[in-house]
């Protein structure tokens, strides 16, 4: 289904890293829509999409969002003035600036990205068939390639 929580759950996976607010979602579903990021699957009774953006076009889209004040952080548009070519906010000018103001929202995409698939002394190991049996560090290992393929 084509909807304005699917889309979030979508954006919020491992596919996307850019920083996202959940309110920002309707009119990044739009702008998708319009620029044919999102390509609409007509079939009979389905609501269904493809979606065709990839990371890069997300953060473009999310900048251009953030220039021309469609999206807001907090309630407050995000002030973006060009600075050497690079959008920044008129109150960051350092490194530490910046990481106080949006490290908190890039720690929980970064948590949300980095789930891993296999935690050692939490997750059973399968019995392997193997001529030899590996060590236990190696077994963990062989279980989390196994997982990501």
């Amino acid at each position: 289904m084509v909807t304005d929580e699917s889309l979030w759950r979508l954006l919020r996976s491992h596919r996307f890293t850019t920083p996202l607010l959940r309110q920002w979602v309707p009119w990044l579903s739009q702008e998708m829509q319009k620029k044919g990021d999102i390509v609409r699957l007509t079939q009979s009774g389905c609501d269904a999409a493809l979606m065709l953006a990839d990371d890069e076009t997300l953060d473009e889209l999310v900048k251009q969002g953030l220039k021309q004040r469609h999206l807001t952080v907090n309630g407050q548009p995000s002030g973006l003035s060009k600075l050497n070519g690079n959008a920044w906010s008129s109150q960051i000018r350092t490194l530490e600036e910046y990481l106080l103001a949006y490290g908190p929202l890039l720690g929980k995409q970064a948590e949300r990205s980095l789930h891993p698939l296999h935690v050692p002394g939490q997750d059973s190991l399968p019995d392997l068939d193997l001529l030899r049996s590996p060590f236990e560090a190696q077994s963990h290992v062989i279980e989390a390639v196994r997982k990501s393929l």
